[in-house]
């Protein structure tokens, strides 16, 4: 028998020698083709010579196998199609062995290569017709199966047809009815080129249809690396991802992308389908039948069933199975990517593909987002790491690639895919103020965007809708298990009870094992280095774009260029804030990953932006740069910042880079003070709902960073300079320190005598059991509001106590407390809260159960008062004496409070200069109010044009008003540090505007005189 017959009896595991005792590799015998046999008999007279396959019966005899089958039928049967993929194969593989093999001589071996060659075409062509004529019978479910037969074989390329981490990917009804064959790289080309010039369209729709199915149903920890390559090996012919790209698999038609949402590109496209797997749940599931979005096997079951309670081994095998499975998904996304994008034919659509969903999920940039219409976190953070892995190669800012590619016009462009949308908030320009902008200087050009500039600002897109808006469902998640735990906990004792309990109790479990999947999943290293990079080269770029992009870091200083370009101003703010937001982040996960050419970008970018309100114009955005500064700063052991709003909670080695850059450049150490001054000012008026509430939040932390700024001694140097040569700003920032604490301590100390009274009924048992289970509720809920409220307030105000405290024991900078705009203020109001601490009335009212619970310290909030006090009066003995003899409110009503303060102090063992100073200001105070009643009474009788309509007030510096009305300057410069509007016309004014009247002051002057020597 030749050495062809054999070759092909091998390929096609079929014979016409009815002797032929060859079995396959699943030990099933070779078929034996009668009928064909019979005919080559009869067709050469009888003769049994003839029964040999060659070329020239070849595809007879491939007709005749899948027209009879193969005899015996089992799940170790290949369908047809299986069939003809496998001989496909094999005859590749004989091919290589063939031409190698030293025993054929030359002449068979080319009669064998030509034979396997035809092998090769025939295989193809009738697994063509199988599928598009239905030429051949076939089960029932080959047939409904169809195309996806071919995305079946590719599932097994790699190995066991049914292998997999838990389970096949392929399904059961297949498995049990057919021998999946291994298909052979060359088999799709081959088919693509046997076919191209004939419809193949519907094959690879049934194709991608398949692949689309089984990527659906996978998480993480299913066999995705199967589908991956699969998708890889198909999209890897050009001709069918140009094919596919192009249809409503990829995506749909611009027409009806309009009508879709995240979850349709995420659930019902190729690619989308791919993204998916992930190992973060869909916060939309039921907790109480967790789904995991249909993808399976559940990750927050397998890997964390106590949430994060289990055992740390079992959490941290846990958190690496998954950290590496994402990191070699993302491998194989990135490489079909990019696979994609070096075909010609395809490359656009793949930008159309990331810009489309971004554009269909911009419902998670909503407060109140609707999540069953967004994609899922685990495909969002997918597409995010992807893109991160393509700006790669230009990520580093010394290699330069990105500068001259990066176009910031791209943002702006309405013809560009990636445009933001005009309700997008740009840094510092009005919607009216850019499209005249884009108008002028980007419709009326041809502007040509390169890859770089498109997957850069793609990708910073792509992280505000992922990583952020993750970040914030995980917290959401936490606070809902923990809601869940109080609830459990605070149920009674009852049996009927019991289910109820034990449901919320599984509820929180699944919650929190559902944030630890989040959490792991976002603290993947390869996505925390890229992610730190592309920051890093955000913070390199801007100030670039400021200074111009010839700009070198030799020479970029301050004050920034004025005005501030169009392009600058133009950006969306969300690029500044997730750049603040994404540090704050890595403080608390990936401190390592700062490294100190890092740190000095992102310092020096602070430097440059924090005090420039020309350049980023919303003041709430500064202070998102503020709040990553604070949680930056090292830690102060002799201070507790236990509470909520301190940020410092990373790691030492972060903190000693960051405060060697902040300490050392001098960039950052000649404008860092005042920036911050300048910014504590501005937040006071933003356009935010909330804003009242954000200003303390802000404030807090630029206290926190100044109070670690004020022992360096350039910052204090620093400081001094803003105090002397810009003494109304410094004057504002006093007087909202004065405004915030007042409101805040009032506020705590107004609500600590009812949290006692609730306190006091809770500890009488038995009143308090005799009350209604309402009326308790009630009590409760309302001490644990007081408990939230106090522990703010208190929290926050101990900042600005901190911040009085420490520069009012400078003699330069305290100076500003005496301006006439705040020093009475200041006086009346830390009086107030003396009354409040000293007098043994109001004591009685603030003492609590467990005042630790609540955040209230009396002794160091009263230290930290009586410190300011002596502080004030050691820089100026008689001008806060007279200052506190002006408080009539409080220490007129009530002089003893310096007394009792005294008293209270030496008990708690106080410094003696702290309370000899207090001792001595209580002896000046109380001559100062002589002299000031012995002024009233000479002063009664004043004429009318001499008095402060406002204060009744005899006036020493009288001005006139834009409106014409006369006040005295301290009541007018007063007014205007919260309100730049004529108090009488209500017309916007400044101190500029104010008209001195030195002749009424002179008369007023001589009048008093005359009236104290009359006396």
């Amino acid at each position: 028998m030749s050495s062809t017959n054999r070759i092909l009896e091998q390929t096609f595991h079929f014979t016409l020698d009815e002797t032929n005792q060859s079995y396959n590799e699943d030990g099933q015998p070779y078929t034996f083709l009668k009928s064909l046999a019979e005919e080559l008999v009869s067709e050469n007279n009888g003769s049994k010579e003839a029964l040999r396959l060659e070329q020239s019966t070849l595809e007879r005899a491939i007709m005749c196998r899948l027209l009879e089958g193969a005899g015996s039928v089992s799940n170790k049967t290949p369908w047809p199609v299986q069939y003809l993929i496998g001989c496909h194969r094999r005859s590749m593989d004989l091919s290589s062995k063939v031409q190698s093999d030293p025993t054929i001589s030359d002449a068979e071996k080319n009669d064998a290569v030509e034979a396997l060659a035809l092998s090769r075409q025939l295989s193809v062509s009738y697994v063509g017709f199988m599928l598009q004529m239905s030429m051949f019978p076939q089960p029932e479910q080959a047939e409904i199966r169809g195309g996806g037969q071919i995305v079946d074989s590719y599932l097994v390329q790699s190995g066991d047809p049914y292998s997999g981490v838990f389970g096949s990917l392929i399904p059961e009804e297949v498995r049990n009815s057919t021998k999946v064959e291994v298909i052979h790289p060359e088999f799709l080309p081959d088919y693509v080129s046997r076919f191209e010039d004939e419809n193949i369209g519907d094959l690879i729709e049934q194709i991608g249809g398949s692949l689309i199915n089984v990527m659906s149903k996978i998480s993480i920890l299913g066999d995705f690396s199967s589908a991956l390559s699969a998708l890889m090996n198909i999209m890897a012919n050009k001709v069918v991802a140009a094919h596919v790209c192009n249809s409503a698999l990829f995506l749909p038609g611009s027409d009806a992308l309009s009508d879709v949402d995240g979850r349709f590109i995420e659930n019902k496209t190729i690619l989308g389908t791919a993204f998916g797997i992930s190992s973060i749940p869909d916060i939309m599931e039921n907790p109480l039948s967790a789904s995991d979005n249909g993808r399976s096997p559940d990750v927050a079951e397998k890997c964390f069933p106590g949430g994060d309670a289990g055992r740390k081994a079992d959490i941290r095998s846990a958190t690496s199975t998954i950290q590496t499975s994402l990191d070699q998904a993302h491998t194989f996304l990135h490489r079909i990517i990019m696979t994609l994008l070096k075909n010609q034919d395809a490359k656009t659509r793949v930008l159309d593909w990331f810009a489309a969903v971004l554009s269909v999920n911009k419902e998670r940039t909503k407060m109140r987002p609707d999540m069953k219409k967004a994609s899922t976190d685990g495909f969002m953070l997918n597409v995010s790491a992807v893109l991160l892995r393509l700006c790669r190669p230009f990520l580093d800012p010394s290699t330069g690639k990105a500068w001259s590619k990066l176009d910031v016009r791209y943002l702006s462009d309405s013809r560009a895919r990636g445009c933001a949308s005009d309700d997008e908030t740009r840094l510092g320009l009005t919607h009216e103020e850019l499209q005249q902008w884009t108008q002028e200087h980007i419709l009326n050009e041809d502007c040509a965007y390169h890859f770089i500039c498109e997957c850069f600002f793609l990708t910073g897109n792509a992280l505000r809708l992922s990583i952020f808006k993750a970040l914030e469902n995980c917290q959401q998640l936490v606070r809902a298990a923990r809601e869940y735990d109080r609830e459990a906990s605070m149920a009674p004792s009852d049996p009927f009870m019991s289910m109820r309990v034990d449901s919320l109790r599984k509820v929180s479990s699944r919650l929190r094992s559902m944030a630890m999947c989040f959490e792991v999943s976002m603290q993947q290293r390869e996505f925390l280095d890229d992610f730190v990079a592309y920051y890093g080269l955000l913070s390199s770029y801007l100030p670039k774009l400021a200074f111009g992009m010839s700009a070198t870091g030799e020479h970029l200083s301050l004050p920034l260029p004025s005005p501030a370009p169009k392009e600058f101003l133009s950006l969306p703010e969300y690029l500044v804030e997730n750049l603040c937001m994404g540090l704050t982040w890595i403080g608390h996960v990936g401190t390592q990953l700062l490294t100190p050419n890092l740190v000095e970008q992102f310092m020096l970018f602070f430097a440059f932006f924090l005090g420039s309100n020309d350049y980023v114009k919303n003041p709430y955005l500064r202070g998102k740069m503020v709040e990553t500064l604070s949680s930056y700063m090292p830690h102060d052991e002799d201070r507790d910042d236990a509470h909520p709003w301190s940020s410092r909670r990373f790691t030492p080695q972060a903190s000693q880079e960051v405060a060697a850059m902040i300490n050392a450049h001098p960039l950052v150490v000649e404008n860092l003070v005042k920036a911050l001054v300048l910014l504590f000012v501005e937040i006071e008026r933003t356009d935010r709902h909330n804003a009242f509430y954000e200003k303390f939040n802000t404030r807090y932390q630029i206290g926190e960073v100044m109070i670690y700024l004020w022992d360096h001694p350039g910052h204090r140097q620093a400081w001094t300079r803003v105090v002397q040569n810009d003494p109304k700003l410094y004057v504002r920032f006093v007087n909202m320190m004065i405004n915030d604490s007042q409101h805040l301590l009032q506020e705590a100390l107004e609500a600590l005598p009812e949290v006692r009274d609730i306190e006091m009924q809770m500890a009488d048992e038995q009143t308090w059991h005799a009350l209604p289970n309402s009326t308790r509720d009630e009590l409760t809920s309302n001490l644990d509001s007081h408990r939230r409220h106090l522990l703010s307030d208190f929290g926050l105000s101990s900042v600005y106590l901190k911040l009085m405290e420490i520069t009012s024991d400078d003699p330069q900078i305290c100076a500003r407390f005496f301006d006439l705009q705040v020093r009475d203020r200041q006086a009346r109001i830390l009086d107030f809260f003396l009354r409040y601490m000293t007098l043994p009335t109001e004591r009685k009212r603030l003492k609590l159960k467990n005042p630790e619970k609540y955040g209230w310290k009396p002794r160091e909030l009263l230290s930290s008062l009586a410190r300011i006090h002596a502080n004030l009066f050691k820089a100026n003995n008689e001008e806060w004496a007279q200052a506190v003899a002006a408080d009539t409110d409080y220490y007129g009503s009530d002089p003893s409070i310096f007394e009792h303060l005294i008293s209270i102090l030496s008990s708690l063992g106080a410094p003696s200069d702290i309370v000899q100073s207090i001792d001595q200001l209580r002896i000046q105070a109380a001559e100062a109010v002589k002299a000031s009643a012995a002024d009233d009474e000479n002063f009664e009788d004043a004429p009318e044009e001499f008095e402060d309509p406002l204060s009744c007030r005899i006036m020493k510096d009288p001005v006139k008003l834009p409106s014409g009305q006369i006040l005295d300057r301290t009541t007018i410069l007063q007014h205007l540090l919260t309100d730049n509007r004529d108090p009488f016309s209500r017309e916007m004014m400044t101190e500029d505007d104010l008209e001195e009247l030195p002749d009424l002051k002179n008369r007023i002057l001589q009048w008093m005189d005359e009236q104290r020597k009359s006396k």
